[in-house]
């Protein structure tokens, strides 16, 4: 709930597409691209991000902790992570400014319908190879969320006040 009403109060226009990346040291997120140039995608380093770097076209950036990155992720991107910690990102995506408000308004609606509909389908389904059955295959694999909090330099614990 605190990280959707940080994303909330910081992007009004959210795409309602939020993540957070954690990349263990040596990682290589390889080249790709966005499916569509109608959203900003923004990276916000939240810790672990001494050498971390972002490629987004030509050009690199290495990233620092607290400074958002916003990029169209559209352009070919890729990450790498050589620092020492796993490094945690809060992914997440706004409607491109080009965009009326009664633009985003029928593409949210459409965007809703798509996954209403992808949702339903899924449940017709007897494979258990789309995304949805994935979700439910996978909801109550991770018991906490020790995996990724990183430790409290005062006694190497993770307090709730200190979540995202």
């Amino acid at each position: 709930p605190k990280t959707v009403e940080l994303i909330e109060k910081i992007a009004p226009r959210q795409y309602k597409h939020a993540f957070f990346s954690a990349l263990s040291p040596g990682t290589h997120v390889i080249a790709h691209t966005g499916p569509t140039n109608k959203k900003l995608r923004c990276h916000l380093p939240i810790t672990g991000v001494a050498g971390s770097r972002l490629r987004v076209g030509d050009e690199v950036r290495e990233q620092e902790e607290g400074i958002c990155y916003v990029f169209d992720d559209s352009f070919e991107h890729e990450a790498w992570h050589d620092g020492e910690h796993t490094r945690i990102v809060l992914i997440f995506d706004v409607w491109h400014p080009d965009f009326s408000d009664e633009e985003v308004k029928f593409l949210s609606y459409l965007q809703k319908s798509q996954i209403k509909a992808e949702r339903e389908i899924s449940k017709e389904s007897d494979g258990d190879e789309n995304f949805y059955s994935l979700l439910r295959q996978t909801r109550n694999m991770l018991k906490d969320d020790s995996w990724w909090l990183a430790p409290s330099s005062q006694n190497g614990t993770v307090t709730a006040s200190e979540e995202a």
